[in-house]
């Protein structure tokens, strides 16, 4: 899975596709999909210490290769999504 994404908004659609690079998860003890960092940059100065888990799937109306989907989607950092139409959503293994 790659993560796709346009450089304007903060939504990326994960990609299921051959390619050399990937975003990796991981399930919690729940079962529930998220993706782990361990860098803190919400501090100053920015640090690796912790690893922690995210939690921002959601399903939006999202426009790829000139057609409209409804898909799961990634919002990158801590606001919300930008596209109006993203509902928030848990992925269960």
């Amino acid at each position: 899975m790659d993560l796709s994404f346009n450089a304007a908004s903060n939504v990326a659609m994960p990609l299921l596709k051959p390619s050399a690079s990937s975003t990796q998860v991981a399930f919690d003890s729940h079962n529930r999909m998220n993706i782990q960092t361990y860098i803190n940059d919400t501090v100053t100065p920015p640090n690796g210490e912790n690893v922690t888990a995210h939690y921002r799937w959601y399903i939006c109306s999202t426009y790829y290769s000139s057609y409209l989907y409804d898909t799961l989607n990634w919002v990158m950092g801590e606001y919300p999504p930008q596209n109006p139409s993203c509902c928030k959503v848990s992925i269960i293994r």
